[in-house]
């Protein structure tokens, strides 16, 4: 977040020369796509950040707005009930590999926006570059490794916790209800 934060205000400093009159400075609005939950407690798609008193929430000024739209929480895949410009552009976003072939139709609701079109043939264009398909093979790639590695992860924190709970002589039926594993599992803790 804090790298967001910098840049957000570097792009807005950088309007303004030494010497500038400040009446020179525009509104800068950051919009960030994000393919992960920024904000888990929230179930809000878009997220909105500006200048506001803490307390009485009155605006400030309206010169620096951030916009998060995290694609997780995004739920259109039925085109037909996409209700507004924005939820057609985040189903885009969302699942476009999808219509980033030739086979498949681009359903008539999506093209009726305006620069869709346009969108979707950069979109079929870069795929066709092969570099940039490479680069998104090991992306892809390397979002299952980290996942696998925090799965292990969490498997063997959960033995962990299981065998220090032996080690202290509880339960064996409580073992399994904190931990979630099995007789099995937890007969094997004892043979490593």
């Amino acid at each position: 977040m804090q790298r967001v934060s910098w840049y957000h205000a570097r792009i807005h400093g950088e309007q303004l020369s030494q010497g500038d009159d400040f009446s020179l400075l525009r509104k800068t609005t950051s919009v960030l796509v994000t393919v992960q939950a920024l904000f888990p407690d929230g179930e809000r798609v878009h997220s909105r950040f500006g200048s506001r008193e803490w307390d009485d929430g009155f605006v400030l000024n309206d010169l620096r707005e951030l916009h998060f739209l995290e694609l997780p929480k995004f739920h259109g895949d039925d085109v037909k009930r996409l209700s507004c410009s924005l939820d057609r552009w985040l189903h885009l976003l969302k699942f476009g590999v999808k219509y980033a072939t030739i086979e498949v139709e681009v359903p008539a609701e999506l093209l009726s926006e305006e620069g869709m079109e346009m969108a979707l043939n950069a979109y079929r264009k870069s795929l066709a570059d092969r570099e940039v398909l490479n680069m998104l093979h090991f992306r892809e790639k390397a979002e299952l490794m980290e996942a696998t590695k925090l799965a292990l992860a969490r498997e063997e924190g959960r033995a962990e916790v299981a065998a220090r709970m032996k080690e202290l002589g509880l339960d064996r039926e409580l073992i399994k209800k904190a931990t979630g594993l099995s007789d099995k599992e937890l007969d094997s803790l004892t043979t490593e």
